[in-house]
Parts: C-alpha cells; sequence; structure tokens
C-alpha cells in the first residue's frame, strides 16, 4: 500500500488523481482505466498507472463491512452476485456480475 494505491503481486489498484482509477502492471502497462463519470477507458499503454508512488505507509485507503475505498473510489461487493467499482463524487458505477 501507498498513496491511494492497494499493490496485489505485480498488479496496483489506485485513484491517480480523484478522476480517474486504474488497473496496472508492475511493467508499466494500465489495463484499465475508469473515469468518475462511470465511462470505462480500457488501455494497453503505459499512462495512468501508479508506480511512481512509494510503497509506504497507508494514505486515502479505507476498509469497510464488504468495500475497501482508495481515494474518491469505492470497490465492493453489492449482494452475493453484484461487485461494482464506484466513484464517491460524482456518484457513478460500474457493475460486474457473476455468471448465474
Amino acid at each position: 500500500m501507498g498513496d491511494r494505491f492497494i499493490q496485489l503481486g505485480d498488479w496496483r489498484l489506485a485513484d491517480i488523481d480523484g478522476t480517474h482509477f486504474s488497473i496496472s502492471h508492475k511493467d508499466g502497462w494500465t489495463a484499465q482505466v475508469y473515469k468518475s463519470d462511470g465511462t470505462l477507458h480500457p488501455q494497453m499503454w503505459q499512462l495512468w498507472g501508479s508506480w511512481h508512488r512509494p510503497i509506504g505507509p497507508s494514505k486515502g485507503i479505507r476498509f469497510g463491512f464488504q468495500f475497501i475505498e482508495i481515494g474518491q473510489f469505492r470497490l465492493g461487493a453489492v449482494d452475493d452476485n453484484l461487485f461494482s467499482i464506484s466513484c464517491l463524487q460524482p456518484q457513478q458505477y460500474q457493475f460486474a456480475r457473476d455468471r448465474e
């Protein structure tokens, strides 16, 4: 963890600037960018990553019941079949459902 990011293996989930949330790999490539207006921007280029930020004390990260908040973005289980990534201001959502 560090300043508005969580690292899972070679991947980082990060609030880049309060408007963009990214999933990026340590090799420098960004897999997905979520914008605060609810739009998705699939990326395969070396922008919007957080690998320039050092690992250290967590800043801007909060945990709650079935969610993680990273900066202005919240990732969490809505219920047993629905996962969302949302921006707190303005409140916009992206959903993933299980295959049932």
